[in-house]
């Protein structure tokens, strides 16, 4: 009896194989990976959800500051230091908001805000000359709280670390876009940057086809003869984005058809 005890306490002490660690390491390899997978796959889904929601917020805003005041306001204007993504009535707007600086490592050391472009005059298709509206970004400036209870921008990108101190949000990257029209003339003053229709962009994830323009509003190109599709770009030579468009590099620049970078930091 003693004897199998003994052979029993041997078995025992020696453990896993080399082709059982193997297996074991695999499986749980798998295990990972496929976690992995559903966690991020459900944090996009969560990300999305939360960016509709909140162009669903600005709508209702937008709506409500219409009918107090019977035109929409013009977007936030851009700024160096604190709104790179703003309109900019010196430039013509882009297609995509760009995003431009420096890193340290796999972090963000600074914003080459001077390189940055996105906000600004919106043309008829074709034409350089003619001023239908204005592409910049939705903040606090341009609803309060009494229409907009919380300021809002993008989930995916608004927190991204710059240097030790500040987040991207600290430019207005992250912002949503926000356009639009006011009308058809070559010279804008004051009294005509009343704006009667608007559309505002966001940008989500999707499993298959990389990222995806989502272009909202109450804008229709039929409004003018020679309108663009939507007020996200610059119209000129029809350069402007579409509703569904979809991206799946991850090079960006002005010409990008995508309304802004959700990646590629």
């Amino acid at each position: 009896m003693n004897q199998n005890i003994l052979k029993q306490s041997v078995v025992s002490s020696a453990g896993f194989t080399l082709v059982e660690l193997l297996v074991v390491i695999t499986i749980l390899a798998i295990i990972s990976i496929t976690a992995y997978t559903s966690f991020s796959g459900s944090t996009d889904k969560a990300k999305n959800a939360t960016k509709l929601n909140h162009i669903g917020n600005i709508e209702t805003g937008l709506n409500a500051f219409f009918v107090d005041k019977n035109y929409y306001p013009m977007p936030s204007q851009y700024d160096a230091n604190k709104n790179v993504w703003g309109f900019d009535s010196t430039k013509s707007a882009t297609i995509a908001n760009t995003f431009t600086g420096t890193k340290s490592g796999d972090a963000i050391a600074t914003v080459l805000t001077g390189s940055i472009v996105g906000g600004g005059i919106v043309y008829e298709s074709g034409s350089s000359t003619n001023k239908i509206g204005a592409k910049g970004t939705m903040d606090s400036d341009v609803l309060s709280k009494q229409y907009l209870s919380q300021e809002i921008s993008d989930p995916s990108i608004k927190d991204i670390k710059v240097g030790n101190t500040e987040t991207l949000k600290d430019y207005g990257i992250g912002e949503y876009v926000y356009g639009v029209y006011t009308k058809n003339n070559t010279d804008w003053t004051n009294a005509s940057k009343k704006a009667s229709a608007y559309n505002l962009a966001v940008v989500v994830s999707d499993d298959q086809k990389g990222i995806i323009t989502k272009i909202s509003g109450n804008f229709d190109k039929s409004t003018c003869i020679n309108c663009p599709d939507t007020l996200i770009g610059s119209g000129t030579a029809n350069n402007n984005l579409k509703d569904g468009e979809s991206y799946s590099g991850s090079v960006f620049d002005a010409n990008t058809r995508v309304a802004y970078p959700i990646s590629g930091f």
